[in-house]
Parts: structure tokens; C-alpha cells; sequence
């Protein structure tokens, strides 16, 4: 009972369960921001769902599957900034029966470096307050674009698939890739491709085979919102 006024925590509940560590109270934004992400990518098992980064803007949806640090939430963030319509920051939502994706918007989730970076671009109202020391580091979130939620039963086709890489002092270059490289990306990301199983393999064969593929290394992120903006205006494939 002395919780609520010594060192008071936050805990997630999901279906009576608690999954995640508790964390301090000061965090309980960045604890329900995981705990979404925990409650879909464990439970939405009719959909294909990959850790990454969707958007969308006319008529090319993009998304760039990676691992943390990558620098997807940045870019995404960048896209979004310079009128992409936003998807999901964190999750890419495919749905098998017809190759669409379906829309999350949520807040984009930066982290540390970024969050200055995008702090300096966007108006003083758009961006949370930041928490520090969670378990990566601190945290903070930029609210998604009003056109983004009203449209979010809007789906968007899969026209783009990069593979971004931040990479300091790296010159930015985006270069093509095969289909196959960004297959394996899209399955290496997925969190229930192995539940999917032949569902899933057909799902990323059909979305890739419909897409242009690239690479993407960068330290400039003007330079590579500028690269990813004209590849997605040479023509739908």
C-alpha cells in the first residue's frame, strides 16, 4: 500500500497476465507504448505483423523493416514531418487474404540522439516531453498527424520495401537490392511468420513481388528522406 506514495511503479495487465517488468511511475508512457506493441504482435495472428516502420503517399506504400537503431523511427518520423501519411512507426500489418496493409498510427516513438533531431523540425506542441532512463535509454513521442488517424481504415499497397542502416560518417547512398534480400528481411523482422508458416511465406512472396527493393545507409537525414522521396516517385513499381 506504501507503493503509492514511495517510489510508486506502473504495471501492465493483459488477459490477467503482467508480461513486462514494472516500471517507475515517471515511465508509465513508454511501459503502455511496449505493452500495445507486446498485446498485438502476441495476438494478432490473423494478420502478418513485422517489426518496422509503413507509411504511405499517393498510392505508394512503403515500409522499412529493421532491427532497433537503425534509424527507421528518424526517417519515419522525417517522412511523416514532410507529409507522408503514417502507417505505423513500429509495426507493419499485412494482411494475407489480400497483400494490403493495414493502417496503426500511433505515436512515433524516438529515442535518445533522434529526439532533438526531430525536436528541431517539427513545432514545439507535435513532441512529449522526454523520459529518461528506461531500459532504452530516453524516450520520447511524436504525436501522428490528424490526416493520419482519419484515414486509419484507409489501407495502403506495398510499393516500396528499404532496408535502412544508420551508419555515422557514412556517405547516405540508397541502392537497389533483390527481391529475395528484402523477402528475408521482411521474415527475419516478422514476429509470427513461424505461426503464419506457409500463410506467411505466400503472403511476403505476393507483397515483395509487387515492390521495388532497396538499401539504405545513412548519417544525413535530409539527404536520405531526399533519396527515399524520389524513389517513391518513379512509378508505382
Amino acid at each position: 500500500m506504501f507503493r503509492r506514495w514511495i517510489r510508486p511503479i506502473s504495471w501492465f495487465s493483459f488477459d490477467g497476465d503482467y508480461p513486462l517488468k514494472p516500471l517507475p511511475q515517471a515511465q508509465a508512457v513508454a511501459l503502455l507504448e511496449w505493452g500495445m506493441n507486446y498485446c498485438f504482435s502476441t495476438s494478432a495472428h490473423h494478420l502478418l505483423v513485422i517489426h518496422g516502420a509503413a507509411l504511405e503517399r499517393d498510392g505508394v506504400g512503403l515500409v522499412m523493416p529493421a532491427t532497433s537503431g537503425s534509424g527507421k523511427s528518424t526517417l519515419c518520423a522525417g517522412l511523416v514531418l514532410r507529409g507522408w501519411r503514417l502507417l505505423s512507426d513500429e509495426m507493419i500489418v499485412i494482411d494475407p487474404k489480400d497483400g494490403s496493409m493495414r493502417p496503426l498510427p500511433r505515436p512515433i516513438s524516438l529515442k535518445n540522439e533522434s529526439i532533438a533531431i526531430i525536436r528541431s523540425r517539427c513545432a514545439s506542441d507535435q513532441l512529449s516531453a522526454p523520459i529518461p532512463n528506461t531500459i532504452k535509454g530516453t524516450v520520447a513521442q511524436l504525436r501522428p498527424p490528424s490526416v493520419s488517424i482519419q484515414q486509419m481504415k484507409n489501407r495502403a499497397v506495398l510499393r516500396r520495401v528499404i532496408l535502412p542502416r544508420y551508419v555515422p560518417a557514412v556517405k547516405t547512398e540508397l541502392t537497389s537490392i533483390t527481391q529475395g534480400q528484402a523477402a528475408l528481411a521482411l521474415i527475419k523482422n516478422a514476429f509470427n511468420y513461424g505461426v503464419l508458416a506457409e500463410q506467411g511465406f505466400d503472403t511476403v512472396g505476393s507483397v515483395v513481388s509487387q515492390a521495388r527493393c532497396f538499401g539504405l545507409e545513412f548519417s544525413d537525414l535530409d539527404t536520405a528522406l531526399a533519396l527515399i522521396e524520389e524513389s517513391a516517385a518513379e512509378g508505382a513499381v
